[in-house]
């Protein structure tokens, strides 16, 4: 449903969007720790699937997804932070709007 809003509101990523991240991670992951690295292999082993396969094949769509679902989040919150009267940013300053509403 999110990612439908996300494309209807025009911020889904493609998946051009989405090769990004997976190469970018697969990088980091290469100067992690032995154990690190054995470790996702095992992961990948239980998926049953190669490193190349996740990284080409199984994390592009996947990050696509969680890039679209970001960027609706973002685009909501800032639609939000817009459309909301100014917030309160100090006590003072809350009990002198309360006085002036009839609350004192």
């Amino acid at each position: 449903m999110m990612l439908q809003l996300a494309d209807d509101e025009g911020v889904a990523a493609s998946l051009q969007d989405g090769v990004k991240r997976p190469r970018q991670l697969r990088k980091t992951l290469e100067s992690q720790p032995r154990q690190v690295q054995e470790q996702h292999l095992r992961m990948l082993d239980t998926m049953g699937i190669s490193e190349d396969q996740y990284w080409e094949d199984y994390s592009p769509p996947e990050y696509r997804d969680m890039l679209s679902i970001e960027r609706l989040v973002n685009k909501l919150t800032t639609e939000m932070k817009t459309n909301q009267p100014d917030t309160i940013t100090s006590k003072e300053q809350l009990k002198a709007d309360l006085l002036t509403i009839g609350f004192g």
